[in-house]
């Protein structure tokens, strides 16, 4: 079975069942609705306590809980740009304010991302005289870049100094005079937890001979 397979097996009982989907939501739990409605059409994937609970609310088999467990293939199925009216509007509002919303988070928080895995989004209605409107709030964890990270470590000198050893012989740029002889200890004020995520090719710039 697909997990395409699986989420018209389970859009099948709902309506059989006549679920709504607050009543599925309740009864699996742990996350906003957006989430497990999205793992439910095959989006995202549940916890295993969650996929327990999908397992006994739909009646399904053990690897059929398994499966929603997994990571699917998030986005299939969509077309781009889409062709449903709701979702494109929000396509459109991620082309027209999403370089805003990039100058907006990289003068606040520097060079990074806004996780959309360690991300959570609610959607709530809000009653208004001239029509109620749809508010939706997202929260991601701010990612920021290593380059970002090395940056600000440098800035800050936290913690002690990291020492590495260059093994083998210079990059080929690096031969004559100006290379470093082998086994060379080099130094940097780098926190280990930043060290321990940078790429090599990140610290280049940042490490001086000792």
């Amino acid at each position: 079975m697909k997990r395409s397979d699986l989420t018209e097996r389970l859009l099948d009982i709902k309506r059989e069942k006549g679920w709504s989907w607050k009543h599925i939501c309740e009864k699996i739990g742990g996350y906003s609705e957006v989430l497990i409605v999205g793992a439910i059409l095959g989006q995202m994937k549940l916890t295993k306590p969650q996929a327990a609970n999908a397992g006994e609310l739909f009646g399904l088999s053990k690897s059929e809980v398994a499966m929603l467990n997994e990571v699917p293939m998030r986005g299939e199925g969509t077309p781009m740009p889409p062709t449903d009216p709701l979702i494109y509007r929000f396509y459109e509002l991620v082309m027209v304010n999403g370089p805003a919303w990039k100058a907006l988070i990289e003068e606040e928080y520097g060079d990074g991302i806004m996780s959309a895995i360690d991300f959570d989004m609610v959607m709530e209605r809000l009653p208004n005289p001239k029509g109620d409107r749809v508010k939706i709030t997202m929260s991601g964890k701010l990612r920021v870049s290593n380059h970002e990270a090395l940056l600000t470590s440098f800035e800050t000198r936290q913690g002690p100094p990291l020492r590495m050893r260059r093994c083998g012989n210079p990059h080929p740029s690096r031969r004559g005079e100006d290379a470093a002889p082998q086994d060379e200890e080099l130094t940097c004020h780098l926190h280990p937890s930043i060290a321990a995520n940078a790429s090599r090719r990140s610290l280049i710039g940042a490490i001086s001979r000792t």
